[in-house]
């Protein structure tokens, strides 16, 4: 298989975006990103690659978080993820930011739980008690379930938040609409089912054995 490898840097409102080109068998590629992230384009180009011969506008490699699809264009390909900041379900975009940062995060949070990972993806739902979002410190709790779709996750205000809510009164909402309100909870949502998480404001402060309420891990994530 032929490469040629290329990098580029374009300057916006917002922070930069990095541009991962290559060329595999004649063919260009291009993935673009924060530059938090240029490590998981170049892998996610490799994982392009490994496919060269499928390439067509829409082709797919599919990942745990979102499906990543090629856009065809009249110099060779681009890769594309669904667009959270809109509807994900109808709109594509070319900067593939969060996706790759949902990622980013997870492998942190696995290394330092050390735990087998169990994903969400963006469509799947997590239950949450009304008025979660306008709270600092959220308790999360997951339970196993067999329902396509459903994550088994809880999003509740932590004990000590101040103010009233109702438990009994929830909210169904996929996993997209959450990461756009509090990045932190789905970062933790890569824990599996007998883990808790504590989260404030955008970081997740303390994990937690359920069975024995040990401290599993703890640290800003």
């Amino acid at each position: 298989m032929g490469e040629r490898r290329f990098l580029t840097v374009t300057l916006q409102r917002g922070p930069a975006l990095v541009t991962v080109r290559r060329e595999v068998d004649g063919a260009r590629i291009e993935a673009r990103g924060i530059a938090g992230v240029r490590t998981r384009l170049e892998a996610t180009i490799d994982a392009f690659a490994a496919q060269r011969g499928s390439w067509a506008d829409g082709f797919a490699v599919d990942g745990p978080w979102c499906a990543l699809t090629l856009r065809s264009t009249d110099d060779g390909f681009v890769v594309q993820s669904p667009r959270f900041v809109d509807d994900p379900h109808e709109h594509r975009t070319d900067d593939l930011s969060i996706a790759l940062t949902i990622a980013e995060g997870w492998e942190r949070v696995r290394r330092r739980a050390d735990v087998e990972p169990r994903p969400v993806r963006f469509d799947d739902t997590m239950l949450a008690v009304t008025g979660w979002e306008q709270h600092s410190m959220l308790t999360m709790t997951r339970v196993e379930t067999a329902d396509p779709g459903d994550s088994g996750w809880l999003i509740e205000p932590h004990e000590s938040e101040a103010g009233t809510w109702d438990a009994a009164h929830r909210e169904r909402l996929q996993a997209w609409m959450v990461q756009s309100l509090r990045p932190a909870v789905i970062r933790a949502a890569v824990l599996p089912p007998g883990l808790a998480a504590v989260v404030q404001d955008d970081d997740i402060r303390v994990i937690v054995r359920e069975a024995d309420r040990a401290v599993h891990a703890h640290g800003l994530l």
